[in-house]
């Protein structure tokens, strides 16, 4: 949510936040019940054109495993959703950390 635009600022936030409560019958808002814009799902694959295959493979894992800790909210049960170590997800963060 951080990353997004908010083109219509507040209200856009306001109607967000209503609308996941109203539609919400869990008690608990998950990444998937985001609208597609804001988790940006299915980005245009424009940023990836050119790029050599390590780069999109690492950005698709950012992309992964960025959603799972928003859904999760912890590296454990990031890790336990995507089928990986806890461990792998550790590192792949601090690799990324390092290389910013």
């Amino acid at each position: 949510m951080c990353d997004y635009d908010w083109p219509g600022n507040i209200r856009e936030l306001i109607n967000l936040v209503e609308r996941l409560v109203v539609t919400n019958q869990t008690g608990t808002v998950e990444a998937l019940d985001m609208p597609e814009e804001l988790l940006d799902l299915n980005p245009p694959n424009t940023s990836d054109t050119g790029l050599p295959l390590r780069k999109v493979l690492e950005n698709a894992e950012r992309s992964a495993i960025r959603a799972a800790l928003i859904a999760h909210k912890t590296t454990r049960l990031a890790a336990k959703a995507l089928g990986v170590s806890q461990a792998t997800v550790v590192q792949k963060m601090k690799r990324w950390e390092q290389s910013d």
